[in-house]
């Protein structure tokens, strides 16, 4: 299901952007690159406030996330993530 992102969302939005950029995006970048974009650590309170700020949906699937999708405020694509652990998603 397809569904607009809440607050509550965050943890697993966090989650999922920290490990796609270490598993996927490593593949094209640079380890400080990476350790920039990523973090150290999943940071769910960044993701609150860019879910508030502009407008996100998340896929489910028995209540997991499964991947997200956040817009710029002209409605292009600020970021798109898909779980590397699950098989195929509706989103990207």
């Amino acid at each position: 299901m397809i569904r607009p992102a809440t607050a509550d969302d965050a943890p697993a939005i966090a989650a999922l952007f920290h490990d796609t950029v270490r598993r996927v995006n490593a593949r094209d970048y640079s380890a400080a690159q990476v350790a920039a974009w990523a973090g150290i650590a999943p940071e769910p309170d960044r993701w609150r406030s860019r879910i508030a700020e502009r407008p996100t949906w998340v896929e489910t699937e028995d209540g997991v996330v499964r991947g997200f999708i956040a817009l710029l405020p002209d409605g292009t694509i600020d970021t798109d993530r898909k779980s590397t652990r699950l098989n195929s998603s509706h989103l990207g």
